[in-house]
C-alpha cells in the first residue's frame, strides 16, 4: 500500500503554485519579522491550511494530499520561521498513515483530520530510533502523540493520548521552536498501531519523508537569508560605495548561492521519493537532509557576517535563522552519521 495518496511525481508548476500561495499568505500575514513578537502567527496558520489533514486519505475526511504538497508547506512554513507545530502536525500524520491498515489508525486519521485530536510527534539527533523517543516537537497544547517506543523487546508505533502535566516544555537555542519532554510512561499506555517488521516498516518512511520535509525547511531558510544578504549587501554603504561592490561580499553571496542551490537540488530528488518504500528513498533522505544541514549553517553564518553588527540583534531574523539552522541540524541525525549511513548501506546493496 502507498504511504501517501496523490500524485508524488506532482510537477514543479504544481509544486511552485502552491508555494507561491502559502509565501503569499505568510508574506502578508504572518512575516519573519514577527517571529519573535507574535506568537499565535504559527497557529493562525494552521487553521487557514490545516497541516494534519493533508496527508489524510480524502474517504477519511483528509485533504488527499501527497508528500510533495506536505514539503512544500513544511518549506513556507519553515521559510517564515514559525514554530513548531505546522512540522510536527505533517510527521504525526505522516507517521499514522505510515502504519499498516486497521481500525484504529483509520480512527486515528479521522481524528487529526477532523481536528478532534492534535499530536505531536518525536525527534532525534541519532540516525536509528532510541529505546523511546521521549523527545517531542513542541506544538502545544496537544491531545495525543506518535511515537515509537522498543523499551519492551520489539519496536512498536504508538499512538496515545497526552494531558499538559506529561509534557515538560523545554528552552533550547531556537525560540521560536520549543522542544518537549513526554513521561516515559505515555507511550506504553497507547494504543498501538504497529509492532515488529510492520513498525519497523513504518519507521522508515516516516524517517525518510521528515529527513526530507525537514531539509526542504532549512533549504527553504537558506534562501531566505540569501535573499536578505543580497538586499542588505545593496542597501548597505561604506566608503560612500554598497558593500556588494565589494569581491569579498560578491564572493560570500556566490557561494552561499551555491550552497542552497545544490541542497535545493538534492531535497527535490528527496521529495519526490519520499512516499516511496524501500533504501532508495531513505538514502536520498538522508543525503538531502545531511547536505541542507550543513548548507543551512553555513549560509545562515554567512548572512550574519555580511550583515555585521546588525545580524547579531535580537530583532533581526538573521541570527534567528542561524539558530534554528543549528537545532534542525541535528533531527534525524547529524550530517557526518548520516553521511555514514549512506555509505553503509550503499555497501551493502
Amino acid at each position: 500500500m502507498a504511504m501517501f495518496s496523490g500524485n508524488l511525481m506532482a510537477g514543479p508548476t504544481e509544486q511552485d503554485s502552491l508555494r507561491a500561495v502559502l509565501r503569499d499568505y505568510l508574506a502578508e500575514r504572518a512575516p519573519v519579522t514577527a517571529a519573535l513578537t507574535d506568537p499565535g502567527r504559527t497557529r493562525a496558520f494552521a487553521s487557514a491550511f490545516e497541516p494534519a489533514g493533508l496527508l489524510v486519505p480524502a474517504e477519511l475526511g483528509g485533504a488527499g494530499g501527497s508528500a510533495t504538497d506536505a514539503v512544500a508547506v513544511a518549506a513556507e512554513s519553515g521559510r517564515a520561521l514559525l514554530g513548531g507545530e505546522i512540522i510536527a502536525q505533517l510527521l504525526a500524520t505522516a507517521a499514522v498513515v505510515a502504519a499498516p491498515p486497521g481500525e484504529e489508525r483509520d480512527d486515528a486519521l479521522t481524528a487529526l483530520a477532523s481536528g478532534a485530536a492534535t499530536a505531536t510527534t518525536p525527534v532525534w539527533t541519532t540516525p536509528r530510533c532510541p529505546q523511546v523517543s521521549e523527545t517531542v516537537l513542541g506544538a502545544f497544547p496537544v491531545s495525543h502523540v506518535v511515537g515509537f517506543d522498543c523499551s519492551s523487546g520489539d519496536l512498536r508505533l504508538v499512538w496515545a493520548e497526552i494531558g499538559p502535566d506529561s509534557v515538560e516544555v523545554l528552552g533550547g537555542m531556537d525560540p521560536t521552536r520549543p522542544l518537549g519532554r513526554i513521561s516515559p510512561d505515555v507511550l506504553s499506555a497507547g494504543a498501538e498501531l504497529a509492532r515488529g517488521d510492520e513498525a519497523e516498516a513504518a519507521l522508515s518512511r516516516y524517517v525518510a519523508f521528515g529527513r526530507a520535509a525537514i531539509a526542504a525547511e532549512q533549504a527553504a531558510g537558506a534562501r531566505h537569508c540569501v535573499e536578505l544578504t543580497v538586499e542588505y549587501a545593496g542597501q548597505r554603504t561604506q566608503f560612500g560605495v554598497a558593500i556588494a561592490t565589494f569581491q569579498a561580499v560578491k564572493h560570500t553571496c556566490a557561494t552561499m548561492h551555491i550552497d542552497t542551490t545544490e541542497a535545493e537540488a538534492l531535497v527535490a530528488r528527496a521529495t519526490a521519493a519520499a512516499g516511496e518504500p524501500g533504501p532508495h528513498a531513505a538514502r536520498l533522505a538522508a543525503q538531502a537532509k545531511a547536505l541542507a544541514s550543513e548548507a543551512f549553517v553555513s549560509v545562515a553564518r554567512s548572512a550574519i557576517e555580511i550583515h555585521g553588527g546588525i545580524g547579531f540583534a535580537w530583532e533581526h531574523p538573521v541570527q534567528l535563522f542561524y539558530k534554528r539552522a543549528l537545532v534542525t541540524a541535528v533531527y534525524f541525525g547529524r550530517p557526518d552519521d548520516l553521511y555514514a549511513s549512506v555509505l553503509t548501506s550503499s555497501n551493502a546493496t
